[in-house]
């Protein structure tokens, strides 16, 4: 609907053209006024779309109007009335960029044509406008705002309400739906229900419903909820609604968006399908730190092109949290796993051809449930891993093999050359040449370069403070991880850290 405001001094012609705005169809008439004054207030407060004001009025006329609401960043569009056609008046008209004008008496069918050219102006530029805040929204969600983002993020910025709903449909046969339909249906129903903020995309095969402002109250959602699932259910599907925290202001969303998402893998196990996280038995915590021994493992396995080591570690530890972890520390965990084979063969040119990463990640992160997920992951984790393995001369011998194997399980505690010749009963002096005749680094520089290069990961997640990051990575003084960071890449972890997120 298109809002519009009706100024005009002659009560007969202002309350006549707002008679004709409510019978035209897709507008709606907000109010009348009777003077500029009254007008800007009421156009600061009720952010109309279309103003359609006189030009001689008392108080304030309507180019002094159209220029204070300029001054004001206000962006409407104004059509203006006038019985004079002076050039002075066309001209302001041009300057402050009006949209239309049209001379007195009125004829109702430029009255139309012009209804009708607003609608189609207001409605392109509510696309733009809509566009770009899906994106800037998306890059706040992912905590990747750069530079050149703040201005329009100051443009958006409101001390307002902001709620995340993450939104998961598939049909009969449990694949997934056609999201820019289901996009499309959300958007209307949006519209039908007068949400005035709103930001609604696609993301990674899931819907993304950014509500802003009064309309992040709970009856509100149920009603898209109900909607939403009506329409799966008509499709010959289902749907699951994950709805995070209400919370004050953009900068505040990652975290909406991230319990939006714990709660939707939690609503897909359930008969309801749609889950409050505030409802949950437990609190959010960061799925990277629960699994980060874990992962590891995997990481060791593939190291070592294990496949079998790879897809057994993968599936025990999957179990494992199947019985004590919420379903969302599992999604994670599985696609944290797919990640690194990803990475791998991306290195290592042996990347299967019939995946592409966007697909994969998006089937992973919309299964519609866990048994879904393992089944998405093995469809292309299996040939990865067959991939890798066929890759010759990568393996260092024997006794090295376990040593790396070993430095990758334990790099976060004290690995030292007299722990490891301890532990593998070596010679140190041929520990050390032996080590590095089979791998080209010595033994400190290949501990010290994974541990940088794990807290770069860690860095670059922005979840971690540096003292966490320094005991995470096997330092047990910040002062001395950062003096190492900073020798190995000429950077502090902090400048390295908002190098990385403002880049």
């Amino acid at each position: 609907m298109i809002k519009v405001i009706v100024v005009d001094d002659e009560k007969v012609i202002r309350e006549g053209i707002g008679r004709f705005v409510k019978e035209t169809e897709g507008f709606e008439l907000l109010q009348t006024c009777e003077n500029g004054v009254t007008a800007y207030d009421a156009i600061r407060e009720k952010k109309p779309d279309l103003v359609i004001c006189d030009i001689m009025m008392p108080k304030w006329d309507g180019i002094q109007l159209i220029g204070a609401c300029r001054e004001q960043d206000i962006t409407c569009e104004f059509v203006l009335l006038s019985g004079y056609s002076e050039f002075e008046y066309a001209r302001a008209a041009i300057r402050y960029q009006v949209l239309d004008y049209i001379n007195k008496p009125i004829n109702p069918a430029l009255l139309k044509k012009m209804l009708e050219d607003a609608q189609r102006v207001i409605g392109n530029k509510n696309k733009i406008r809509k566009k770009l805040q899906s994106t800037i929204y998306d890059k706040v969600l992912e905590e990747e705002v750069m530079s050149a983002d703040e201005e329009h993020i100051e443009q958006l910025q409101q001390q307002m309400p902001h709620r995340v709903l993450a939104v998961n449909g598939y049909d009969s046969g449990k694949n997934g739906w056609d999201t820019e339909k289901a996009r499309i249906y959300c958007d209307e129903i949006l519209q039908k229900q007068t949400y005035e903020q709103y930001i609604v995309y696609n993301k990674n095969g899931l819907i993304i419903i950014i509500l802003v402002g009064v309309d992040t109250r709970e009856h509100a959602i149920e009603k898209i909820w109900m909607e939403l699932l009506a329409y799966a259910k008509g499709q010959g599907g289902n749907a699951a609604m994950g709805i995070g925290d209400t919370v004050s202001g953009m900068r505040e969303i990652p975290m909406s968006y991230r319990k939006a998402k714990a709660a939707l893998y939690e609503a897909q196990c359930r008969e309801d399908r749609c889950c409050l996280f505030e409802r949950l038995p437990y609190t959010y915590k960061s799925p990277g730190s629960i699994y980060a021994r874990d992962i590891s493992v995997v990481e060791s396995a593939l190291h070592l092109q294990n496949r079998e080591q790879v897809l057994e570690v993968v599936q025990e530890t999957a179990d494992r949290y199947k019985i004590s972890l919420p379903p969302y520390v599992i999604y994670s965990f599985i696609q944290k796993c797919a990640k690194e084979i990803w990475n791998l063969c991306e290195e290592n040119t042996v990347l299967p051809t019939e995946f592409e990463q966007k697909d994969i990640f998006s089937q992973l992160t919309a299964a519609p449930d866990t048994e879904r997920l393992m089944e998405r992951f093995y469809s292309f984790a299996v040939p990865a891993c067959k991939a890798l393995e066929q890759i010759q001369g990568k393996h260092y011998g024997g006794t090295i093999d376990e040593v790396i194997n070993y430095i990758h399980l334990n790099y976060t505690q004290d690995i030292s050359t007299q722990k490891i010749c301890s532990v593998f009963y070596f010679n140190q002096s041929y520990f050390s040449a032996l080590f590095k005749s089979k791998t080209g680094s010595n033994y400190n520089d290949y501990v010290t370069n994974l541990r940088i290069a794990k807290a770069k990961e860690l860095l670059k997640s922005g979840n971690y403070k540096i003292s966490e990051i320094s005991a995470m990575i096997g330092y047990n003084s910040s002062r001395y991880f950062s003096k190492v960071f900073r020798a190995r890449t000429g950077e502090l972890p902090q400048e390295y850290k908002n190098h990385f997120l403002n880049k």
